[in-house]
């Protein structure tokens, strides 16, 4: 579990953290980079799960299918 927390940490929440910093350092405001860079992620989810939707209806389908046949064949 340990593991997964600084894999969650390190892979998600540190180059956010980062981009933040570095903002801050050049003078931007964070909000300026941050926004748009959210709504980027927002876009990908948004896409990532519409095709977990697609995947779960089409597999779904087959095993309707297959157990249609199943009944049918008596």
């Amino acid at each position: 579990m340990e593991t997964f927390i600084l894999w969650l940490f390190g892979s998600l929440v540190l180059p956010v953290v980062l981009i933040a910093v570095l903002a801050t350092i050049m003078g931007l405001k964070p909000e300026s980079i941050l926004m748009p860079l959210s709504s980027l992620f927002g876009v990908i989810f948004k896409l990532v799960l519409d095709l977990a939707i697609l995947l779960i209806r089409i597999v779904g389908g087959g095993a309707l299918m297959l157990i249609a046949r199943v009944f049918n064949a008596r």
